[in-house]
């Protein structure tokens, strides 16, 4: 006859096998299958928004982050244009158009002979369309822009019936128009020192160094402490190359500038969290 002591092993024992059977002791399991990816799908995009200076974001296969999707509203009929650089051409994905219905209207898959992608001028209708880039291998930041045109508005022009009016002339003495003449000339002559004045103070200009103000796009937190930002608006079209320093305003710490391009550089930051630096974001370099 079996003790109590002996029971309760037996029950444990039953219980441990089914738990390794269906998989479903501890709480690690259920933790680690969940990904934290904010605008991993449609439902939870975020907003791509016309005529406003393109969007820096990045994405890593290897950390769970292979898609991003981004919404775009349509206000009426038009033409909508949207562009796309991927910095990293080796990343392995695609990117896609969706129409409100959510069908892919437009696709293509990145090759490492190009970085930047682009659709013009699409004609589109009013509604909530959908841009979405996918990484199934590699990581990259990429740049993402659209803009917008309407068709042209017919303009209804309403013709007013004009009602002539006599006209009814004012004789003047010779003595009034040569006086009047007199006081014409006499007020130029007081107002041209005035305007010349002016002119020469607009086309006056400080002789120096040049600031030129950026702003951070993207910041990211890195393992070391530091923080890698993207700054938008500096770059070797306005003298910024690699290994200058600039300063970011509000916090008066120093960012160091790498890989330059035409209008965009990247940057190391130390002393600063990634929201900071994004609450904060503007730059000043100065230029000899």
């Amino acid at each position: 006859m079996k003790t109590a002591t002996q029971k309760h092993l037996g029950f444990s024992a039953a219980l441990v096998g089914v738990c390794i059977v269906l998989g479903a002791c501890g709480p690690r399991q259920l933790e680690t299958t969940f990904k934290q990816d904010p605008d991993g799908d449609m439902g939870t995009a975020n907003g791509l928004f016309f005529d406003l200076p393109p969007v820096d974001d990045r994405l890593n296969s290897g950390s769970g982050d292979s898609s991003d999707w981004r919404y775009i509203i349509v206000p009426r009929t038009g033409m909508m244009s949207v562009s796309l650089n991927v910095d990293d051409p080796s990343m392995v994905g695609a990117w896609y158009l969706h129409d409100p219905e959510g069908r892919v209207i437009h696709s293509e898959v990145f090759t490492e002979a190009h970085g930047y992608y682009e659709l013009a001028s699409m004609p589109v209708e009013p509604g909530r369309y959908y841009f979405r880039i996918t990484a199934e291998k590699g990581a990259s930041v990429y740049t993402v822009g659209a803009k917008y045109t309407a068709d042209p508005m017919k303009e209804v022009v309403e013709v007013a019936e004009v009602v002539e009016e006599p006209v009814v002339e004012v004789k003047k003495d010779k003595k009034d128009k040569k006086d009047t003449s007199k006081d014409v000339k006499k007020d130029t002559k007081k107002e041209t020192p005035k305007e010349t004045g002016d002119d020469d103070d607009a086309g006056s200009s400080a002789v120096g160094n040049t600031k030129v103000t950026g702003t951070i796009t993207l910041a990211t937190e890195k393992e070391d402490g530091t923080v890698e930002v993207t700054i938008r608006g500096v770059g070797k079209s306005n003298g910024v190359t690699n290994g200058m320093k600039g300063t970011v305003e509000a916090l008066g710490i120093k960012v160091k500038a790498t890989n330059c391009k035409t209008t965009k550089c990247d940057g190391i930051v130390t002393g600063a969290t990634a929201r900071q630096l994004r609450e904060n974001g503007k730059v000043v370099f100065v230029v000899p």
